[in-house]
């Protein structure tokens, strides 16, 4: 008889650890997958933010360039927002735009040169949960020099995780 109690009761947490793995299984479809990347900030008057898609499939990645209290830069005025290479006009933030496997695309805010202020990319990306399938940078171009000298800096690139 202690057998067949036995029995029972691991027939039973089967059952409930399948049913947990389903309803696990639900939160995890393809539709449900994301993440954030981020970059450090950085001070210029020109921000590219650029992401690779390094995936064997295509991702949905909206991109936003942040100012240091996570405030959108404005398109408009004097403030160019564009993307990609043909210097399409757009928003910040972008849409979702889809990236092919292997691709690049970027979001190009160029401000007046006599402002540079800090900013930094965020990128949030669709269709993976595993943050290695992009390779995110953010760079500027500014005209400062490396305090205490007259060492001039013109564009840096740093990177996003």
């Amino acid at each position: 008889m202690k057998y067949i109690h036995a029995m029972l009761a691991v027939a039973c947490l089967l059952v409930v650890g399948g049913a947990i793995d389903a309803a696990r299984a639900d939160d995890q479809d393809e539709e449900n997958k994301g993440v954030s990347l981020y970059t450090p900030a950085d001070i210029g008057f020109y921000h590219v933010c650029r992401a690779v898609n390094v995936s064997d499939k295509t991702l949905g990645i909206t991109f936003a360039l942040l100012d240091n209290f996570g405030h959108p830069f404005s398109c408009g005025g004097t403030t160019e927002c564009t993307r990609g290479p043909g210097g399409t006009p757009t928003t910040n933030p972008t849409p979702e735009f889809q990236v092919l496997k292997g691709a690049t695309s970027t979001l190009l805010i160029e401000g007046p040169l006599a402002l540079s202020p800090d900013g930094y990319c965020a990128f949030a990306v669709s269709g993976t949960d595993n943050r290695d399938d992009v390779r995110a940078s953010l760079l500027t171009f500014g005209s400062q020099t490396i305090p205490g000298t007259t060492i001039p800096i013109h564009s840096r690139i740093v990177e996003g995780h």
